[in-house]
């Protein structure tokens, strides 16, 4: 199975009903255990940014934000916001991260370890990310939409904290 074939699948949409909303459950909860908590007009606008400029604007909002001479809460739900979306981060909320693990387990990624060539390392580490960041293009809206959700609930007031 392609990578397009599986963004068709009923596993596809399996996927981003359990797997991708416990992720997104998670990060929620890793953001607001760090003490992340934001007023809810600062989220209102990641879904409009997504719908209307993608990944990309959701990476450009998250870096403005975080670099914004605001309140310190904001800079620092930004900063994590950012840390979430990038191709590069390790850390335990990268979205990119969980992604490519996720692809790499199903097989759709090469592994570059397989050749010494390092020419070839890079083209199969290019290759991947492209293919990685295909998929976080794809479900970048639904995961937010979970984590908005989950995030919301945690910080109502008739919610356990």
């Amino acid at each position: 199975m392609t990578v397009n074939e599986f963004f068709e699948s009923t596993d596809f949409q399996v996927f981003l009903d359990e797997t991708l909303r416990r992720e997104a459950i998670r990060a929620a909860e890793v953001v607001l255990d760090r003490g992340k908590k934001v007023k809810r007009h600062q989220m209102h606008v990641i879904p409009s940014v997504i719908q209307a400029a993608g990944l990309d604007g959701l990476r450009k909002l998250a870096d403005r934000q975080k670099d914004k001479n605001t309140r310190t809460e904001n800079k620092a739900f930004w900063t994590e916001i950012s840390s979430l979306l990038s191709s590069t981060a390790t850390t335990d909320l990268s979205l990119f991260a969980f992604l490519q693990s996720f692809l790499r387990e199903r097989g759709f990624l090469d592994p570059e370890e397989e050749t010494q060539d390092k020419v070839t390392q890079k083209q199969i580490r290019k290759r991947n990310k492209l293919i990685t960041e295909g998929l976080m293009e794809n479900v970048i809206g639904v995961y937010f939409e979970h984590f908005n959700c989950h995030y919301y609930y945690k910080t109502s007031k008739g919610s356990e904290k």
